[in-house]
């Protein structure tokens, strides 16, 4: 069910339709949070690829981290200061990687960050 719903998150139409739940209604994302605000939305990746994968989301929600829009600054420093809450409150302090993907590398039509560890499964 959860690799169905991230095929259908990587199309045009699921791009949209999470775009507008994040925006809108993040409750109804069926996703285990670690962390909502008012500036950051951070969860566990439903699909995994490593052995700790969390995405966090930037808010208001973006598509993409080139180009303009508005508070950028502030909400970068809200990232970060999410990831490294993360950071301390999983203690994975010994080794990490906060990843974004853009262009062809970029799944899902929303601008998103990869709280990472150890190596892809």
């Amino acid at each position: 069910m959860k690799t169905a719903l991230l095929r259908f998150a990587r199309t045009a139409a699921g791009g949209l339709l999470i775009r507008l739940i994040v925006s809108n209604a993040p409750a109804l994302l069926p996703v285990r949070r670690l962390q909502a605000g008012p500036d950051v939305m951070a969860f566990y990746h439903p699909v995994p690829s490593y052995p700790v994968h969390i995405l966090i989301i930037p808010l208001p929600v973006v598509q993409r981290l080139q180009g303009t829009w508005p508070d950028s600054g502030r909400l970068l420093v809200s990232v970060l200061r999410a990831a490294g809450v993360i950071v301390e409150q999983l203690d994975l302090e010994s080794g990490w990687q906060l990843v974004v993907n853009g262009g062809a590398y970029q799944d899902v039509a929303v601008l998103h960050f990869h709280l990472i560890t150890g190596n892809n499964i």
